[in-house]
Order: structure tokens, then sequence, then C-alpha cells
């Protein structure tokens, strides 16, 4: 059995990073590696988002995947890969968060099957395109979400997709769909100094517990090169640098962080009889020394807040807790 002790310490992390990756060229090389460092390591493993900013690709067809690996609480590793000696130009966002009721996964299909379904956590969902085997057009689009799977179909020529599939409650995660078709009445706007024309669309600024995303899900070109650019500040700006690109189509999402999950600001342990921070909770507020509790009590996951330490003591053992835990063995107390 532990009794316990809390113990002041200095102790900080960031619960959402985003950033932009600087243009990666693959040329001769089939796979690139690049190393991803968090400006501040996270409590536990945080999950990734990905998207594809601007791509240049010279001549069809248009293959090519990336992916994150060797994910750790300090950073992973982006993986590129391209299945074609076309020269490939790509730039790519990602975001990483710690929300233990948020999941991803990444999912590759085959063309041959136009519709698929992917099992998802909850009936909140964002997804973007980080892979691809296609020739002039590719689109996914979620047709819905229901009993926790969540039902694609894919328009166009495209023999392979890769999708990147964020779900959680809907309340936290929801997108909207941005799209630019060109029509008759409806044309790229004049191109401006970099030669790229370019289409500027407003957003409502985001609450300061929301944070914006962008993903690019299709494109429709009538030519043999590929080339396409997105950018999301204050504003969502995406154009291109070829006139022959037909239509654009983008996610937006505004993730909504959970403020409960903040563990930074609150000044009391907390203890959970289940995983994910779940079930009958103990909160232990004050400074200890070898308390044993009134009654005992077994948990799964944990909560310490910024600045403390949660000491477990079980004769000549001991066992410092930092952070937070979503799930781990039975731990009891008494």
């Amino acid at each position: 059995m532990f009794v316990f002790i809390l113990i002041g310490m200095i102790h900080g992390y960031d619960k959402i990073q985003q950033e932009s990756n600087v243009d990666k060229q693959i040329l001769k090389e089939k796979v690139l590696e690049q190393k991803i460092v968090f400006k501040q390591s996270f409590p536990e493993i945080p999950i990734i988002i990905l998207s594809i900013n601007d791509l240049n690709i010279k001549g069809e067809p248009y293959q090519f995947e990336i992916h994150p690996k060797d994910i750790t609480q300090g950073g992973f590793v982006l993986k590129y890969s391209k299945y074609t000696n076309n020269d490939v130009k790509i730039k790519v966002s990602w975001m990483a968060i710690f929300d233990p009721r948020i999941e991803v996964s990444y999912v590759t299909q085959l063309g041959n099957k136009k519709q698929f379904t992917v099992p998802v956590s909850d009936n909140g969902i964002f997804y973007s395109l980080i892979g691809m085997s296609t020739k002039q057009s590719v689109q996914a689009q979620l047709v819905e979400v229901k009993d926790k799977l969540a039902h694609f179909k894919i328009i166009g020529d495209a023999e392979m997709i890769k999708l990147c599939i964020l779900s959680g409650p809907k309340q936290s995660i929801n997108f909207q769909r941005v799209n630019f078709v060109e029509t008759e009445k409806q044309k790229w706007p004049k191109q401006d100094k970099m030669h790229l024309q370019l289409v500027k669309k407003d957003l409502k600024k985001p609450q300061e517990d929301q944070v914006m995303f962008a993903g690019l899900v299709g494109f429709k070109v009538e030519s043999k090169n590929l080339g396409l650019t997105m950018r999301l500040k204050e504003k969502l700006i995406f154009g291109v640098n070829n006139s022959k690109l037909k239509g654009l189509y983008i996610n937006l999402l505004t993730y909504t962080a959970d403020q409960t999950l903040y563990i930074m600001d609150k000044s009391c342990v907390e203890l959970f009889k289940e995983c994910q921070f779940q079930g009958e909770k103990l909160s232990i507020c004050s400074y200890t020394n070898g308390e044993q509790p009134k009654n005992k009590f077994s948990f799964k996951s944990y909560m310490v807040p910024d600045g403390k330490v949660f000491e477990l003591i079980d004769g000549e053992k001991k066992a410092k807790l930092e952070g937070a835990m979503s799930c781990l063995d039975e731990i009891i107390l008494g």
C-alpha cells in the first residue's frame, strides 16, 4: 500500500503547439525524414495533426504521402515519401494536442473503393488529405458520422488517398468546408506580385480557448503540373500558381480546448478511479508528509498541478508523479 507526499516543484508545459515547417524538396530521394522538437515537452505523448500547405509537383502522376513517427513527449519525426520520379515540393503544417478526449488516425484507402468507413471516437470530426496517388483530380468527402463511424467517399480519379482524421466531442471539434470552384461567373483573381492567384476569406476571430487549423482535402486541375498554396493567419488565404487549377477544397478546424484539462492553474492533485480521468475522484489539496488516506482509494489516472510533485511511498519504494497520466496500472492508496 502507498502513502503520499505532495511536494512543490516548478513544472510547466503547453497543451497545444502549432508550427509550419520550412519547404522541403524531395528530388532524387524517395524518403526524407525531418526531426521536429517541441518548444516545451508535453506531460504525455500528444496526438499529431498534419496538413499540406504548399504543393508543387512537376508532371503526373501526383504520388506522395506524409506521416508522423517516433512520437514522444518532446517531439516527433515527420516522414515524407514519394512514389514518382517527378520533383515534389511540399510544405506541411502540424498541430500537437494533449487531450485525452481526442483521437487521431492516419487512414490509407485505395481508389478502387470509392466509399469507405472509419471508426471514430465521437461525432466531432476533422480531416485533411496527407497522401495521394492521382492525376488530375481528387477529393475526400465526409458523407455522415453515425454510431461512431465516419462514412467517406472519394471523388475524382485517385488510385489512393491518405487522410489524417481527428475525432472527439462535437463541442471541441468543429469544421467548415471552404471551396473555390472556377466557373464562368467565378474566376481566380488576378495575379499578385508573387505570381500567385489568391483568394482571401475573412474568419471569425477564435476565442481564447480556441485554435484554428486548415487542411487540404481536394483539388481539380487541367494540367500535368500542380501548384497550390494555403495560409491561415487572421485570414484563410489560398490560391494557385497554375491557372489550370479549377477547384480547391479546404476544411477549416476550430478546436475548443477543455478548460478542466488544464492542470497548470489547479491547486489540487486529482486521482481518478478509471482511465481517461473518469469515475470517482479523490482531490488532495494541501501539503502533506507521509499522510495515509482515511479510506483506501485506487486510481488509474491522475492530474498533478503545475509546480507540484505527488510522491508515493511504500516502505523503501518511492514513486514521483508529475503532470498528468490518462491511463496506468491500478495504484492503491491506504
